[in-house]
């Protein structure tokens, strides 16, 4: 059995252990997101050890389609996240493992709120990324995103920034507006660096 196989075999027998002693209230975590025709579910345990270990499997299920005749499953891969000390920023180590192709990277994120002592709030998110991807060769990631929030004018103007050793470098800037009646609007310019392109999006919600 291959180290990959064992490690998502360990992984499930401890989410199955959990989910049978601790039904109901236990620490059973999970995600679900949808991209398109793929959903991807994170199922997990959340340990009471230092750093609240967090560990599970991660799997996708894509739509059947025109060209496929019924839905397709995704490989299992094994995802873990666990906290950092730090009294400045929120530090967060996270690793995600394929066995099916050996690509699996490592992830350092930190994030923190600045306070300006005014009606303008400044975050920082970091994140820094190291593994292999799905065709063998090295990865190396690093991503810088910053927000500034206007309270007294309802805006906000978000910047991101990415730099990966496997494509060019990536910038883009965001900027929203809070209007009356809960109209939303917003406008991106991403690839700053090569090609800029402009999205703008506007957006209505309330409870009535």
């Amino acid at each position: 059995m291959s180290p990959g196989i064992a490690i998502v075999a360990l992984t499930a027998g401890l989410l199955s252990a959990t989910m049978q002693a601790e039904a109901g209230d236990g620490p059973f975590v999970w995600n679900a997101t949808k991209t398109g025709d793929t959903l991807k579910v994170r199922p997990g345990v959340a340990l009471t050890v230092p750093g609240n270990l967090r560990l599970g499997l991660e799997s996708a299920l894509i739509a059947a389609d025109p060209s496929g005749a019924r839905t397709k499953t995704a490989p299992l891969a094994v995802w873990s996240e666990m906290d950092l000390p730090g009294r400045q920023a929120a530090s967060t180590l996270g690793m995600r493992l394929d066995p099916h192709s050996g690509a699996g990277r490592a992830v350092l994120r930190q994030a923190r709120d600045v306070s300006t002592g005014t009606n303008v709030d400044l975050s920082l998110v970091n994140a820094f990324e190291a593994g292999q991807r799905i065709n063998g060769r090295s990865a190396f990631v690093a991503r810088q995103e910053l927000r500034l929030e206007f309270s007294d004018i309802g805006a906000a103007l978000a910047g991101t920034a990415v730099l990966d050793n496997a494509a060019p470098a990536y910038a883009s800037i965001k900027v929203e507006q809070q209007l009356p009646l809960g109209i939303n609007l917003s406008a991106t310019v991403s690839d700053l660096r090569t090609r800029p392109n402009a999205v703008f999006r506007a957006g209505l919600s309330g409870r009535w």
